[in-house]
């Protein structure tokens, strides 16, 4: 591999979602008095009193003015009251490519009051859950565009399409006061900054920051200090048609220049210790600065410091940042020790066990662009909600191809060619499992074998732009139909001359199957290195390393599926293969291919120890097991007096489907035991080993 691929696989450039802008609903900032206000919205119901624009330099969330609603509960109250935006209804807003939900802040009368949201297509009007008005503090409301009655929106029977279609075609917003308190009581509440947004802040997590809080930059500073002779100043930026999510994000501006020993980083004053032990990593949101200098998160507790790997400032757009908590000095986190002064970035990185320790008393977090680039430049990096997560959410797939684009054999034909010596034909067929697959059309290999034919192969070549897989956590994923053989077929991946290939997967099986294959350098279930010279691939026992791998996953110019060695039974077979796409986490229903060629389920639905492959065995076998969850896992093996022959596993794993290879070359013939314990599941199984 050349210098550039090792580089890349070092720094691990996250993969990048398309934040577009959120779109307004109303911001209020458009209205000179109550008066313009009142051309687009109005009140009706019994309880609703007056309404009017508020303009507020001060205390406003956003801009410097907002909407007050005035409402009373009384005798002829029998719902409540509503302020609707009715000028939707000349000017329908398309809401659909800002599909995540609807976000709007709100204070409240300190009542026991609730309201809720509606938004109309005509007449199918659709209802949000209820929400307090007991908070008298402006705060953000976020209601999904999911169909659920406890976080979402409903409209009796329909379905999400249903509400998908609506959104293209908003007539218009309310606000309801359901049912208040009848007491007579003049009440106002206030509303503001109603956007429809392309991402929520991530669920069932723990928020270290999202700068909601903050009214302005001076609030800010109270929590956070930037410093470092690199650091110039830092704001809080509130621009909710532009933020990652929510409304506020903060910038920071920095220089390289001849006083820089290090760089400049931020960190907060004030953090309340968390415990994060049970969270699977850091999540934040980066807009960087074109530049080649880097960032990177560190996390303190008490005074042991942990840092990620170091992230690009390159892209200039808003792109997710995941950092999981793995001891991993090029995906994750290192050890650098205790001495807040002088941190060591050394061959000791950690270890799982001190990691979980740490995280259990987080006390502090910071970010570092380390020893910036000395050119006297100002550079300005954007940050968004910073979050600990329990679950990452997936980054859309990179499409190798679905077959969708084609219009016939020919037009397939100028993207893929046949290649080998068994008499290899390629077409393009109507696909009519096209619902169970997801796509429309499907390219079919037709192969004859014949005696002493090697292989045959379809390939998709000259891939321009390359294509960047080194961000996806995942793997390769794909439809495949088998020909009721038992030949195999393997896929590989080129990066200009250097070669990955799969594992041999069976093509027994005539019905569609969705497989994935991990990104993992694994002879048995993820890719090995072949070398660099297509004409001489070297299957060797060196299946490379998966920092190697990643390194050449960032510029795939050549994808390949290769029938091995089929049996020369001068029959032509057929294989279909459609939707080929590279995939942060595997589809609920994929299929990973095990250590024998049989498809096994890639994302474990339970624990479970499986028996290991070869059995009998001479000298090395493989031990496969799932984790439906992370924890600390022990695999051992055993002699037939129980005493302990080696330990294979010790430590904290993640969730998934697991492979470890045991070999027993030193030992004696006859049978052991392997035992697992994972929490509290506990499993044994007998081996033999025969010399």
């Amino acid at each position: 591999m050349s210098k550039r691929y090792y580089v890349l696989a070092f720094l691990l450039i996250c993969s990048q979602i398309a934040f577009s802008q959120n779109i307004m609903v109303d911001d209020f900032e458009q209205y000179a008095n109550t008066d313009s206000l009142k051309t687009m919205w109005r009140v009706f119901g019994y309880s609703s009193l007056d309404f009017g624009l508020v303009s507020d330099t001060v205390n406003s969330p956003h801009g410097n003015q907002y909407l007050e609603y005035v409402y009373s509960g009384n005798s002829q109250t029998t719902w409540g009251g509503a302020v609707d935006m009715k000028g939707l209804a000349n000017a329908p807003l398309n809401l659909s490519s800002a599909n995540a939900g609807l976000e709007f802040y709100v204070k409240g009368d300190g009542s026991s009051n609730k309201f809720y949201v509606q938004i109309k297509n005509g007449t199918s009007a659709w209802v949000s859950n209820l929400f307090s008005l007991s908070d008298t503090n402006w705060h953000p409301i976020i209601v999904p565009f999911a169909v659920d009655t406890s976080n979402g929106f409903t409209n009796g029977s329909k379905n999400l399409a249903s509400l998908q279609a609506d959104l293209m075609h908003v007539t218009d917003l309310a606000f309801y006061v359901s049912h208040p308190t009848i007491d007579n009581v003049t009440r106002r509440i206030y509303f503001d900054a109603i956007y429809a947004v392309q991402h929520l802040p991530p669920s069932n997590a723990i928020t270290l920051e999202n700068w909601e809080s903050y009214q302005n930059t001076d609030s800010l500073k109270l929590a956070w200090q930037f410093f470092g002779y690199s650091t110039l100043d830092y704001e809080l930026l509130n621009d909710p048609q532009n933020a990652p999510t929510g409304f506020k994000y903060i910038d920071y501006m920095y220089q390289g220049n001849n006083q820089t020993t290090w760089g400049g980083a931020m960190r907060t004053r004030h953090f309340t210790p968390t415990n994060l032990d049970s969270m699977k990593g850091i999540q934040f949101y980066l807009k960087g600065d074109g530049s080649t200098n880097r960032l990177n998160f560190v996390f303190y507790s008490g005074t042991d410091m942990w840092s990620s790997y170091y992230t690009p400032l390159a892209d200039t757009t808003w792109h997710l940042i995941r950092i999981p908590f793995i001891v991993d000095s090029t995906k994750g986190f290192r050890y650098l020790g205790n001495n807040t002064g002088s941190p060591v970035y050394g061959s000791n990185i950690g270890t799982i066990a001190k990691l979980d320790s740490d995280l259990a008393n987080v006390t502090e977090i910071r970010m570092y662009v380390y020893f910036p680039v000395i050119d006297f430049v100002k550079n300005v990096i954007y940050v968004g909600g910073i979050y600990a997560v329990n679950q990452f959410s997936p980054y859309p797939p990179v499409t190798v191809d679905d077959f969708g684009s084609y219009g016939s054999t020919s037009d397939l034909l100028s993207v893929w060619q046949p290649l080998g010596d068994a008499n290899t034909s390629l077409t393009l067929t109507s696909n009519p499992d096209s619902v169970a697959v997801g796509s429309v059309n499907a390219a079919v290999m037709t192969y004859k074998c014949a005696p002493g034919t090697h292989f045959s192969s379809m390939n998709k070549g000259n891939i321009l732009p390359a294509l960047n897989l080194s961000t996806l956590s995942g793997g390769m994923q794909f439809w495949l139909k088998g020909d009721g053989t038992y030949n195999k077929i393997i896929l590989r991946l080129f990066n200009g001359s250097e070669m990955w290939a799969s594992n041999a997967i069976t093509l027994h099986d005539t019905t569609w199957q969705l497989l994935g294959i991990p990104f993992t350098a694994d002879s048995t279930s993820g890719f090995r290195y072949l070398g660099n010279d297509p004409n001489n691939p070297t299957w060797s026992s060196n299946v490379g390393t998966t920092q190697q791998l990643y390194g050449d996953l960032a510029s795939i110019d050549q994808v390949v599926f290769e029938v091995l060695n089929p049996a020369p039974d001068n029959t032509p077979h057929s294989v279909v293969i459609d939707a080929v796409q590279g995939v942060d986490a595997f589809a609920s229903n994929a299929v990973a291919t095990a250590i024998n060629g049989t498809p096994v389920p890639s994302v474990a639905k339970q624990f479970s120890l499986q028996q290991n492959y070869p059995n009998p065995f001479n000298p090395s076998t493989i031990i496969q097991y799932n984790l439906p969850q992370r924890g600390v896992v022990t695999l051992r093996v055993y002699n037939v007096l129980g005493q302990l022959v080696t330990t294979l596993v010790n430590g904290m794993q993640q969730a998934g489907v697991h492979t470890v290879a045991f070999n027993g070359e030193r030992l004696a013939s006859g049978v052991y035991f392997y035992s697992i314990r994972a929490g509290s599941f506990m499993s044994t199984k007998k081996m033999l080993f025969l010399k």
